[in-house]
């Protein structure tokens, strides 16, 4: 019998240009089906449509990732609201356990990811068992239709979030674009590109 941890979603995995764009016709859909099925009744604040979209490319990066890997392979998502906030660092101040969730099972509803197994409880973990989910070959063929480019998934490393007082709430702290950061992205882009076409 194995005793191999199931991997878990890579936090640092994400989505830009045509497959990102992409991504987020899925989460249109989902705002119309809400509204459709009275799912919703106010509109949503900017706050939380950002968080739906770093959660929405987030879980589609990895959803392609891994079906590159291993189309029979799956990976967990955590249903667990102390564990996404636990992992702020890791996550970037807007994914959140309500926005990943809510946008893994309006996919799972449009049969666009299958749900392997779930989630539940487990006596001596504080973090439980993840579900385990992979795509469906559907939406692989969508997100990777057409002119995209093979460096589309991302890795990205959250901005720093500094708490400050309740009034202000959150603050998020950039870095200065100095020469040595500016050549520090470049390798790390250049080493993904690499790693990603082997």
């Amino acid at each position: 019998m194995s005793n191999k941890v199931p991997l878990l979603i890579d936090p640092s995995l994400s989505l830009k240009g045509e497959t990102a764009r992409k991504c987020l016709i899925f989460l249109n859909q989902m705002a119309s089906w809400e509204k459709s099925n009275k799912l919703r009744q106010r509109n949503l604040k900017d706050s939380y449509l950002k968080s739906r979209e770093a959660s929405a490319k987030i879980l589609c990066a990895n959803l392609i990732q891994f079906w590159k890997r291993d189309p029979k392979g799956t990976f967990g998502i955590l249903r667990s609201k102390t564990w996404y906030a636990n992992n702020r660092v890791e996550l970037g101040p807007y994914v959140t356990q309500k926005s990943m969730i809510g946008f893994l099972e309006f996919l799972i509803e449009r049969n666009l990811v299958e749900k392997v197994s779930d989630g539940r409880k487990h006596p001596d973990a504080k973090k439980g068992i993840p579900t385990q989910i992979r795509a469906k070959q559907g939406l692989i063929d969508f997100l990777l239709q057409g002119d995209v480019s093979p460096f589309d998934v991302e890795n990205t490393y959250p901005q720093i979030v500094l708490k400050s007082d309740k009034r202000s709430g959150k603050e998020i702290i950039a870095y200065e674009e100095t020469d040595s950061i500016k050549a520090m992205d470049s390798r790390i882009t250049d080493t993904n590109k690499v790693l990603l076409s082997h």
